[in-house]
């Protein structure tokens, strides 16, 4: 049930990511408490516990990337809610698939724009940024002005369906063990 709950929702997520490269809170908040209550009630306290972990695990991991400005909210709140209803370890392997199939993705897509060298010196700046720790530690522009401008397609990355396919991944992994 787990697995089939956040795949159908992931896949919602994933239309409205690429449609608006938005996540609306109706499609996570619901996953995230659903989640929750659904281990609370079907596992007691233990069960709560490792939902609980998930959430957290989920929300945390992506939180960074979107405090600098490189990730939406949408995307936290997606992998965190995921995390509620799958669980530590299972959360772990998601992000992990979704993380690679991402970078995979945005590294052909600068390749293929012809921006790789134009990237790896926006991330040593970034870098440099982050190890500052200081007032101006976000990105230049941040995800939620890029989502307005007519090249966003050109820009950003619909993190949901990187996501879904860690989810979907993952559900099949755990299927042939």
């Amino acid at each position: 049930i787990p697995y089939g709950v956040v795949t159908f929702v992931a896949l919602i997520a994933c239309v409205t990511d690429i449609k608006s490269f938005r996540i609306p809170n109706t499609l996570t908040i619901p996953l995230a408490v659903s989640g929750l209550a659904f281990h609370g009630v079907l596992s007691g306290l233990a069960g709560l516990q490792n939902s609980i972990l998930g959430f957290l695990f989920g929300g945390l991991v992506l939180m960074l990337l979107y405090l600098i400005g490189g990730m939406g909210a949408g995307d936290v709140k997606l992998l965190a809610a995921a995390g509620a209803w799958l669980g530590i370890p299972a959360i772990v392997y998601v992000f992990i698939v979704a993380a690679t199939v991402g970078s995979l993705y945005s590294l052909g897509v600068l390749v293929a724009q012809g921006r790789l060298i134009s990237a790896v010196t926006t991330i040593r700046v970034a870098f440099h940024q982050l190890v500052a720790l200081g007032r101006h530690l976000g990105a230049e522009e941040r995800v939620e002005a890029v989502v307005k401008q007519g090249d966003r397609h050109k820009r950003l990355v619909p993190f949901a369906v990187m996501i879904a396919i860690g989810v979907i991944v993952v559900m099949i992994g755990v299927h042939l063990v």
